[in-house]
């Protein structure tokens, strides 16, 4: 991932699943400006959130064989605009 500003970012992935399309999001993590490789998810771990956790990070992913939308979450300072380029995506077993 290559953070393109001159400011730090976070960065977070989130998850809609099953037929209701559940809201699950990661942890936050940050984004220096520049270069920044090998991001590890586990999707077995229990540092996720979502409205049944009341947005703290204490849950593993749930239906993640039905997994409807990936969404890549980046945040930064109000007003900044910018560019981040995401590659090489993939998922380990």
């Amino acid at each position: 991932m290559f953070n393109a500003t001159d400011d730090e970012l976070t960065f977070a992935f989130a998850v809609c699943t099953g037929s209701t399309w559940f809201w699950i999001e990661s942890e936050s993590f940050p984004l220096p400006s520049g270069m920044n490789k090998d991001f590890i998810f586990d999707v077995t771990s229990k540092t996720y959130k979502s409205s049944l956790t009341n947005w703290e990070n204490s849950t593993a992913l749930v239906d993640t064989d039905d997994v409807k939308r990936l969404i890549f979450k980046i945040n930064g300072p109000a007003g900044l605009e910018g560019s981040v380029f995401l590659d090489n995506i993939r998922r380990v077993k």
